[in-house]
């Protein structure tokens, strides 16, 4: 209205993403993000996952795919 105005600041989301290291990773790692609720896109081969809180959280989650091999983090930057 002239009288007031609704401002919504948003700020561009953050993502992990990861590299499967083969279909049975990627189907399981998928199968892991779906069952945490996690908002997901695809991006070729890599799952992106968008952060809502601190990447550390995430990264605690999905530490057994990491320290086994099934899954690498990319460098987002």
């Amino acid at each position: 209205t002239e009288e007031r105005a609704v401002v919504v600041r948003m700020r561009e989301t953050e993502w992990l993403t990861l590299a499967p290291r083969d279909a049975a990773a990627a189907l399981e790692l998928g199968y892991f993000a779906g069952n945490m609720r996690w908002a997901v896109r695809f991006e070729g081969a890599w799952l992106r996952i968008a952060l809502q809180g601190p990447v550390q959280r995430y990264l605690e989650r999905i530490a057994p795919f990491l320290v086994d091999g099934r899954a690498r983090q990319i460098d987002n930057a």
